[in-house]
């Protein structure tokens, strides 16, 4: 298991997407509705992780998204955004759980509330979650295809992401 500090780190470390074992300084994505793609990333500082980001639209609802971040070797989720989602938070208090989330504990985060997960030491990957009007990620809402974009581009920036995604928005 990792620490929180190992977490941040590994989100904050700078990430490129790879293809064929080269790094992509861009990429042009260009998939129609619903959107489902995943990204390879890798770390020209530190080759020790590797990662992979996912973008998932819904079928039902155009404008539920899902971004998702993990390193991937182990598997372990670091950060995942749900728009049009629903979950509950653990119970359990831990002293590893950031004072942020501690309000949150045993609530549901329902439908309508869109929310960011992070990991928290001690607990299964990303099994906590704060409404995104309690974090600092700019895009709050999905009103239309350009907060979709500003969304993925935002959580790039999250992760550390120095790929840049170039996305149609006539596809969307």
């Amino acid at each position: 298991m990792i620490t929180n500090e190992k977490a941040r780190y590994l989100i904050e470390l700078p990430k490129k997407v790879v293809e064929n074992e080269m790094y992509k300084n861009t990429i042009s994505i260009q998939q129609e509705f619903p959107f489902f793609e995943k990204f390879y990333l890798k770390s020209e500082n530190d080759n020790e992780f590797d990662f992979l980001m996912e973008i998932r639209q819904s079928k039902k609802y155009s404008l539920k998204l899902t971004l998702h971040c993990q390193e991937d070797e182990q598997e372990i989720g670091l950060v995942r955004i749900d728009y049009n989602g629903k979950h509950k938070n653990p119970d359990k208090i831990l002293t590893t759980l950031p004072e942020n989330f501690v309000k949150f504990a045993g609530k549901w985060i329902d439908f309508d509330k869109h929310h960011i997960h992070y990991f928290v030491e001690g607990y299964r990957p990303l099994v906590w979650a704060i409404p995104l009007s309690e974090d600092s990620f700019p895009i709050k809402d999905l009103k239309n295809n350009s907060d979709i974009i500003e969304s993925i581009q935002s959580f790039g920036k999250i992760i550390n992401l120095k790929t840049d995604l170039l996305i149609n928005e006539i596809l969307l």
